[in-house]
């Protein structure tokens, strides 16, 4: 018989990640998919990440991931987990590089809305993302902002039964932005 072990995996920053927290919620969804009739949909959600190979280093040092069978549902809790991963990394990788060719500071913003019900989701998001082309559009935004990366995030409050969709934003400056007349406040972003 197959032979397999319960690994914990660390992010190099010693902590835990959480494999069984995502793992769960997947089987939530495929529990709901079920309830719908999307017998396939399930089943694949309730598999993912249920089979992963690791590479070891021989050394000791790390184990890799190698092989899995994510589902690449776009719901899956596990499969949104490790699409933001690399997204995170690619931007990691982006920001460097760009760093490389132009002095920058970068700028952590997130714009967010008022929650809004379900049925009322699709129509926010769209609203979000024509307020954000007039965002960038605009003169002063183009004279502060040298580059920039935007992340739309729903999250739902489950009290509430409310969605709460936002923006995290990476904002890509020159270092005189601070000192400048370009300096963005953020009653100004607001507007």
């Amino acid at each position: 018989m197959y032979g397999y072990e319960i690994l914990t995996d660390y992010s190099k920053r010693g902590r835990e990640r959480p494999w069984k927290k995502h793992k769960t919620n997947s089987i939530l969804l495929s529990e709901s998919f079920l309830r719908l009739g999307k017998r396939g949909k399930s089943e694949r959600v309730c598999n993912c990440g249920s089979s992963l190979k690791f590479n070891v280093c021989p050394v000791g040092h790390e184990k890799r991931l190698a092989w899995s069978n994510f589902c690449r549902v776009r719901l899956c809790p596990m499969c949104s987990w490790r699409r933001s991963l690399l997204v995170a990394h690619q931007v990691k990788l982006v920001a460097h590089e760009a760093v490389k060719r132009k002095k920058l500071r970068w700028l952590f913003l997130t714009l967010t809305i008022r929650n809004c019900e379900g049925d009322k989701l699709s129509e926010t998001i769209t609203h979000m993302m024509q307020s954000w082309q007039r965002f960038v559009q605009r003169k002063e935004f183009r004279a502060a902002v040298i580059g920039w990366f935007r992340s739309l995030e729903v999250t739902h409050n489950i009290r509430e039964n409310s969605y709460h969709p936002h923006y995290h934003v990476l904002l890509g400056v020159p270092p005189s932005y601070f000192k400048g007349k370009d300096y963005l406040t953020t009653e100004r972003i607001g507007e």
